[in-house]
């Protein structure tokens, strides 16, 4: 009865303290004289305060000015009191200072809530340091629960490096970790693309029956399925089922999208055959991956099949689900098909999008029909839908494809009109068809520009221009930039070599051309038929002593 009038008097107290923190802006100065210092340093006291304000940086204001009077110092169930109310304002900062001066070990709750707290702050490595000090009081080690907790922030904020070290510092506190501790190490390793130590480090803890979750075992999965170790994802769906742990719907679903990655899509749909067989229900993204890579495999008979398969099962055709297999008929030249399939689309309900668009663009350039594509892009701008940057690429490819540069540069222009950034694919195909086209100078020009805006030029239009540059007889141009791709390890290309070899004979440089065919058959290549007999041809009449020898070196070294 005595305990019950005491708590009920410290809650009145607190109350009335409350009300006086909200009202007055400067309590600090007044509330020793209107409280005994007797009941307001009672830890039972502070601590019902604490929990009757609703403000949490009121409750914080308090504590700060209590810890501050002299003849009082809080204790374990104060602080922890304190701590647990934090976290609701992501007081990071304060937290902080307050475990600073702390001398105990906070709850594993309030670490967990605090570790949420500096992860949504960014203070990760804070929240790390915090930990270590927090293990170096009184001698006290932290559970397998807070170091788990500890290692699920970094892993969360991609701070592999820490969960490694840490867990490092863990074995080293006399704990070896559980089935959660070795998923988070799994995810670890496969995050930084070190699938064999993943492995190594299940089979370690397998090996001490502690096995983890079938999310870690599929994670592992995941990253060995893209990288097409699926002698190893069998091994690995082995020990699993060994340990309990039947693989999921996602396993297999990780299984077969890197099958469709690695294009074994023949693979991929056996295995999703079977699955049906044994009972397990498809998910619309196992559909989509399977569908995407019959399309890309040419397979469209499969593809609409599965499409119609799935539309039973009552996953509903979306815009993407119907531009794949758009996409897929186009590149089997099956444009009709691709037609009738988009107007089903729009039937069905669904709107014209830039993606849909983008498609029907795409479609017609690859299969030449530029005119179609026009209209198209035409269309869309009707329609009030703006092109992005990738369908004014794919239209300016589909130009310079069909040797129409002019429109190429016009598309180009209207590109930079309408406010839009260009990339290396915008200017790659313009500098290759002006270099063909012999408008070397316009080429030379596009991949200047390409530099002022800071777009890193491909290793091909180098090749494109030195081509170009030998086909309108500019030898002294073509060689220097020649050159200048071997300094910056620039490797040209077959044709680059052989052109400008061709280039070099005709210009009597007989000298050059042996020093380029060296370069050439160092890189791999083999010289073109009609361009090493004009070479010998040259060579027969040539009365250069220096490049006779220079050609007999080169023929005798090969």
């Amino acid at each position: 009865m005595r305990v019950w009038l005491i708590g009920d008097i410290m809650t009145t107290i607190a109350r009335q303290v409350c009300k006086m923190i909200r009202s007055r802006p400067k309590w600090e100065t007044t509330l020793l004289s209107e409280f005994p210092a007797t009941v307001l340093f009672d830890q039972n006291c502070v601590q019902e305060i604490i929990k009757c304000e609703d403000d949490v940086l009121l409750s914080l204001r308090f504590f700060n000015w209590i810890c501050s009077q002299d003849g009082f110092t809080p204790d374990a169930s104060s602080y922890n009191t304190i701590f647990r109310i934090l976290p609701q304002v992501k007081a990071s900062k304060s937290v902080t200072s307050l475990l600073s001066s702390a001398k105990f070990i906070p709850e594993p709750a309030f670490l967990k809530f605090f570790n949420q707290c500096l992860r949504k702050d960014g203070s990760v490595e804070e929240a790390v340091e915090i930990f270590s000090k927090l293990r170096k009081l009184g001698g006290m080690s932290p559970s397998i629960e807070v170091w788990n907790t500890v290692l699920l922030g970094c892993l969360q904020v991609e701070r592999t490096d820490l969960v490694l070290n840490l867990y490092n510092e863990m074995k080293a506190s006399g704990l070896e970790g559980n089935e959660v501790t070795v998923g988070y190490l799994i995810r670890s390793y496969c995050k930084n693309n070190k699938l064999s130590k993943a492995d190594e480090v299940l089979h370690q803890f397998l090996e001490r029956r502690v096995v983890p979750d079938v999310n870690a075992f599929t994670k592992l999965i995941s990253g060995l399925s893209r990288k097409g170790k699926f002698h190893r994802v069998c091994e690995l769906l082995r020990r699993m089922i060994a340990a309990d742990r039947l693989p999921s719907m996602f396993s297999y679903q990780e299984i077969i999208h890197g099958l469709c990655k690695n294009k074994m899509v023949g693979e991929a749909f056996r295995i999703f055959e079977e699955l049906k067989v044994r009972g397990y229900s498809p998910n619309g993204i196992m559909y989509d991956m399977l569908i995407y890579g019959l399309c890309k495999n040419g397979q469209m008979g499969d593809a609409e099949k599965l499409f119609v398969e799935m539309t039973s099962n009552g996953f509903v055709p979306n815009e993407y689900r119907y531009n794949v297999l758009i996409h897929g008929y186009f590149g089997i030249g099956k444009l009709r098909e691709a037609l009738n399939l988009y107007r089903k689309m729009c039937d069905s309900g669904l709107k014209e999008s830039a993606l849909s668009y983008r498609t029907l663009i795409r479609g017609m350039s690859l299969n030449g029909r530029m005119c179609e594509a026009i209209a198209f892009f035409d269309e869309m701008l009707i329609k009030g839908l703006q092109p992005d940057v990738i369908i004014y690429n794919v239209i300016i490819q589909g130009f310079c494809e069909d040797g129409k540069s002019s429109k190429a540069m016009d598309i180009y222009k209207e590109l930079l009109r309408v406010g839009l950034q260009p990339s290396a694919y915008t200017y790659t195909p313009l500098i290759r068809a002006l270099s063909d086209e012999g408008n070397v100078v316009e080429a030379i020009r596009m991949q200047n520009d390409m530099l002022s805006r800071n777009l890193e030029p491909w290793v091909c239009t180098h090749d494109y221009i030195i081509t170009g540059l030998c086909k309108s007889g500019n030898v002294a141009e073509s060689m220097d930039r020649w050159t200048k791709m071997l300094g910056n390890k620039l490797k040209p290309q077959e044709e680059t070599f052989d052109e400008l070899i061709k280039c070099l004979t005709l210009n009597d440089r007989l000298e050059d051309a042996v020093l380029v065919l060296t370069s050439m058959s160092t890189s791999g290549y083999t010289l073109r038929k009609p361009t090493y007999e004009l070479l010998m041809s040259e060579f027969t009449k040539s009365d250069s002593f220096q490049a006779v020898e220079c050609l007999k070196r080169f023929l005798g070294s090969n």
